[in-house]
């Protein structure tokens, strides 16, 4: 009997305890985005470039008088090579600056004048492929490097979290926006 009633109460109190949180600290995002701002940037330019030209202009765009309809399958199988050889990567070639990942982030903006001459000029198929597994390696290696270092900036783990919250965050709107500019292909 005793025991029913403990289970009523403490089932009450955890009632109490849903509808009535008890406050958390508060926590700054601030001072957690400007250590990592160099990290969320990198991978927010890193994947706004990646998803503007990736898989839209190698799918819809290109055409091959060799490979036919299967040019679009081999270059996105490219991609897909370079992307993941470029997330193996460092493994071996960490890099941790997070200024230095900015700048390769800022770099990687070139990859759209290049595929909007590629498109243009009708390039060979072989350089599709050299500049489409290099759009795969950079993204990989730049996406692995940013989402890995940034967390692990912060001592605590609390801060780390929120951090790695922050880059997803990024990542996600990098992809959102890059998806959006790949629709500006249709203009040339």
């Amino acid at each position: 009997e005793t025991h029913h009633g403990d289970r009523e109460d403490h089932a009450l109190e955890e009632g109490r305890l849903l509808r009535h949180p008890v406050p958390t600290e508060d926590i700054e995002l601030m001072p957690i985005f400007r250590q990592l701002w160099t990290f969320a940037m990198a991978v927010f330019i890193g994947y706004l470039v990646t998803l503007s030209i990736f898989p839209g202009v190698l799918a819809e765009n290109l055409k091959s008088s060799t490979l036919k309809s299967w040019y679009s399958l081999f270059l996105i199988t490219v991609f897909n090579l370079g992307d993941m050889t470029g997330k193996m990567c460092p493994g071996r070639y960490q890099v941790k600056d997070g200024g230095l990942l900015f700048a390769f982030s800022l770099m990687r903006l070139a990859f759209v004048p290049i595929y909007a001459v590629f498109v243009e000029e009708r390039m060979p198929d072989t350089a599709f492929f050299i500049v489409t597994f290099s759009l795969g390696i950079t993204n990989g290696f730049l996406t692995t490097c940013s989402m890995s270092n940034a967390p692990a900036i912060f001592n605590d783990s609390k801060t780390a979290e929120i951090a790695g919250t922050m880059m997803v965050f990024f990542l996600l709107s990098g992809l959102s926006l890059g998806a959006c500019g790949g629709w500006l292909w249709i203009f040339l």
